[in-house]
């Protein structure tokens, strides 16, 4: 279990302790509350320590919900946890508003204080709590299900007729091999099979071509309550399938995979040389723990069997079915609604029909809300049955299924087994979804991003964290807690209603383009719409390429459009139209959340006189994970007038043709970030006007690979952003970018060395480091030839810079220098300016007359800055949170920073 992203709050709230500490020190009146301060801070860390034992305990305590005092006591454990999570949440919002606001000080130290005033109380109730719930027998908890909610299944079916899975029978009969038609049939085959197998000497090629080296194994999956064990029953126990096998073999699995009892269980049941059936019912994930050892244990004694023996698999995971498949898994979905209701007719009033159409109307209402779950028909049904008055049902109806009683019910108990058998962060996911209104309709990405934002995501090395959040959804979709929105005749009416809108002008966006059909989707006829300037194609977070919306994507073709946009498209390539002489006028180009795509583009036919996208000046790549080559699409001849390239976040990248770029005539912004895996040794484009390498983001992924070392030759490069968390050191003689004007080096984590240029900056009016904790010295971007084009330094959160050695003979020389802005430098010293001290009263006034802006702001080591009249002819000024500093009282605010004061 997971709760990094819970628990580290008070470790990383640095900036507000000593914000705090700062805010106590300038108002002697309040250092009464130093020793508060403390305490809090204690507290808070004590409370975060807790956090990951009371979760433990929550899952404990879950798993024993056959026991009414723990069930009595978890609401109140929970409650308590949940005030923990929300002032940790409110502690990382006052951090947060430190580090983002330059002037810290707005905030009142009272009032952040008093904020925090209920931490004791919060902490005594969790400490009761969870002592009360511990005393009630937690300590030897095993997770498995308790047999009172989860009995034991046979092969012996409780119903004597299976409604509406007429099909599904047929199906997975015909897979097991089972004869339809005569059963003569099916004797004499196995009369000619058992004659084979009694025969005491075979040639060794007959006996193998008779045997299979491994078992074929056909799962049936779908949500708690759906039918999968009653289909199995009702397979098992039919005539024609024990005709045809001579064992068939139950075992229920449940939660307790145990490969060895399950292997006795079956080879005891198993006859020498007979074909057999093996039902493995109801399998959950503990069958894969250690990579799938487990089952692959208890495979390898089936193995070598008689040809036509097979396995069947129920279980309520999709990620169990693909696993253990050799056959394409049978999904079981909701009983459609006409056998839906004839069944709940037989459950509530003993036949399929009724004679009473007052209870009939209420009846359908009540089946409305059951979503096809023959389990849900089949108990509240009975329950409906105990009582034909009008009333009953009315309560049943106007009644959750949670607050019906248990003893009455089988649903909750069913699906409560489900949200048990989740691992914890899933489980928060999930139960954090019940504060939106039920048939909610979700969307992945929007969904993952709400759950990162709540700290319920783990990190995963580089991986960005929304991605690992769709990952949580996918899980949670296979294991049937969400269901896919299937397409209706309803949603196909906008497609309709555009048909014959032939001035349609400007941006059209059609969003859920999965949830229509294919010929709904015709209807559009986009080719037709000769004013349309913009298209946005969307498919929902869950979209895949199949069913009646397959190639979908083709239909939607409109040659006019100028700027395209493609968002969560499913496929792994790109639609056939995608090419020049389908899109002559096609401008910009954007594919965002593409996570199957491949291959960016259909590749142009050299023999064809097509001259590449002749007009496409923007493209935009983004989030596309399984895009490993752009070799291709960023050709030259392909892209002749491309002017920004935008890739951020394409996690598996690698080939990226930078060293052609010197071919693009026309390129002037090329950003990419969030591409770890990027391998280029160097970048040559004569044209390049801004470069941006990595994303200033301190939550995402911001690597670029080995593009951030590589050799960058850019003649007429203007402004340049380097960002990248894994880089050590810059050297600075792999740069030539003679018009540099502006450098921003930001959330550079590692970077621990500047090196000495190769080329001055002579150009460089603007530098700009912040983020970068490592980094000592800045030496080798303060070279005096270039300093006087200066006119503009910002030093942000670079906790080991101790000093900028700057001797007055070169400090003298930022003579265009007009702001300087230093900030959360926590071992920074003005001794490292190497100026004695006689000097420092005419370094403002003199040496930098142009300066216009000095913002000098937590930097508690800072001593000297000179006096209050050394600094009184600049005009903005902003000095505070230096604990240090002599001769200045604090807090300083003039000019500008007077505005910002609340």
């Amino acid at each position: 279990m997971d709760t990094t992203g819970l628990t580290s709050g008070v470790n990383k709230c640095v900036d507000l302790f000593q914000w705090a500490g700062s805010a106590i020190s300038s108002d002697m009146k309040e250092q009464r509350f130093q020793n508060n301060l403390f305490d809090l801070q204690r507290d808070l860390q004590c409370l975060s320590d807790t956090l990951p034992a009371m979760y433990s305990l929550i899952n404990r305590a879950e798993w024993t919900s056959h026991n009414v005092d723990v069930v009595r006591q978890l609401p109140n454990i929970k409650d308590a946890v949940y005030d923990v999570e929300d002032i940790l949440d409110e502690l990382r919002w006052y951090n947060h508003k430190v580090i983002v606001e330059s002037n810290a000080s707005q905030l009142s130290f009272t009032d952040f204080y008093n904020s925090f005033n209920k931490v004791n109380i919060i902490r005594e109730r969790l400490k009761t709590n969870s002592e009360l719930i511990e005393k009630m027998g937690l300590v030897e908890v095993t997770f498995r299900f308790d047999k009172t909610s989860r009995p034991e299944t046979s092969s012996f079916p409780n119903e004597t007729k299976i409604f509406g899975r007429d099909m599904a029978l047929k199906k997975v009969m015909r897979l097991l091999g089972v004869p339809t038609r005569s059963s003569n049939c099916s004797k004499r085959k196995r009369e000619i099979n058992a004659d084979n197998a009694s025969a005491s000497i075979l040639p060794s090629d007959q006996i193998n071509e008779s045997r299979l080296q491994d078992l074929p194994v056909l799962p049936i999956f779908g949500m708690g309550g759906v039918g999968k064990t009653t289909l199995a029953q009702h397979i098992s126990s039919h005539p024609k399938v024990k005709s045809h096998f001579d064992t068939i073999i139950w075992i229920c699995v449940s939660n307790d995979f145990d490969e060895k009892r399950l292997t006795k269980e079956a080879i005891e049941s198993i006859t020498e040389m007979r074909q057999f059936l093996i039902v493995l019912d109801d399998m959950w994930d503990d069958a894969l723990n250690g990579t799938g050892a487990c089952w692959k244990r208890f495979c390898s004694a089936l193995k070598n069997v008689l040809r036509g023996s097979i396995m069947m698999v129920t279980t309520r995971s999709k990620r169990v079915a693909n696993f253990v498949q050799t056959m394409e898994p049978i999904r079981l979905e909701g009983l459609d609604k006409g056998v839906f209701w004839n069944f709940f007719k037989l459950c509530a009033f003993g036949s399929e029909s009724s004679h009473d159409p007052d209870l009939e109307l209420i009846g359908r209402k009540i089946v409305s809300k059951l979503k096809g779950s023959p389990l849900a028909a089949k108990t509240l049904g009975r329950m409906s049955r105990s009582d034909l008055s009008t009333s009953h049902w009315n309560n049943i109806l106007d009644s959750e299924l949670w607050e019906l009683e248990q003893d009455s019910t089988e649903i909750v108990p069913a699906l409560r087994l489900s949200y048990m058998y989740l691992p914890f962060h899933l489980k928060r996911c999930f139960s954090f979804c019940a504060v939106y209104p039920k048939d909610k309709e979700f969307e992945k990405g929007s969904l993952a991003e709400i759950w990162a934002a709540e700290g319920f995501v783990k990190r995963l090395g580089v991986i960005p964290v929304q991605d690992i959040g769709c990952q949580y959804f996918n899980e949670l979709l296979n294991r049937s807690f969400f269901q896919k929105v299937q397409a209706s005749d309803e949603q196909g009416l906008g497609c309709r209603f555009i048909k014959n809108m032939k001035q349609l002008r400007g941006h059209l966006e059609i969003r859920n383009v999965d949830k229509l059909r294919k010929d709904h989707l015709a209807e559009a006829e986009l080719k037709n719409k000769g004013y349309l300037d913009k298209l946005t194609l969307e498919w929902s977070a869950c979209a895949s390429q199949s069913g009646d919306n397959e190639n979908g994507i083709e239909v939607l073709r409109h040659p006019g459009v100028k700027s395209l946009v493609l968002e969560e498209y499913p496929g792994v390539s790109l639609p056939s139209w995608f090419q020049p002489e389908s899109l002559s006028g096609l401008t910009s180009a954007s594919f965002s959340w593409c996570r199957e795509l491949e291959i960016p583009t259909v590749p142009i036919d050299i023999n064809s006189s097509s001259m590449g996208f002749s007009s496409l000046t923007d493209l935009i790549l983004q989030r596309c994970s399984s895009l490993s080559s752009l070799e291709q699409l960023l050709d030259p001849a392909y892209l002749p007038v491309i002017k920004k390239i935008a890739i951020m976040h394409c996690r598996n990248l690698i080939s990226v043709p930078t060293e052609k770029f010197e071919e693009f005539r026309c390129i002037e912004i090329f950003k990419v970030g969030g591409c770890g895996k990027i391998n280029s040794q160097s970048l040559v484009a004569r044209s390049l006007k801004k470069l941006q390498l990595g994303t200033q983001d301190m939550y995402w992924s911001n690597d670029c690979g080995n593009l951030s070392a590589a050799n960058i030759q850019c003649c007429s490069l203007t402004c340049f952003s380097l960002s990248c968390k894994r880089l050590t050191s810059i050297q600075l003689q792999m740069w030539n970018l003679p018009a540099l004007q502006e450098l921003r080096i930001s959330y550079c984590h590692s970077l621990t060395s500047i090196g000495q240029p190769g080329q001055v900056f002579t150009n460089l009016t603007s530098l700009s480091l912040s983020d970068c904790e490592e980094l000592s010295t800045i030496d080798g971007l303060l070279e005096e030839e270039y300093q006087h084009a200066i006119k503009s330094i910002t030093i942000n959160n670079c906790d080991e810079l101790s000093t900028m050695t700057l001797h007055r003979r070169r400090f003298g020389g930022f003579s265009s220098l007009e702001n300087l802005n230093v900030s959360r430098c926590h071992d920074i010293n003005w001794g490292g300016f190497v100026l004695p001290s006689s000097l420092q009263s005419h370094l403002w006034s003199s040496t930098l007359s142009s300066l216009e802006e000095l913002e000098i702001w937590d930097c508690p080591e800072l001593v000297s800055v000179g006096g209050a009249d050394d600094i009184s002819e600049i005009p903005n000024v902003l000095i505070e949170a230096c604990k240090k500093l002599r001769g200045i009282k604090q807090p300083v605010r003039r000019g500008s920073f007077l505005k910002s004061k609340k």
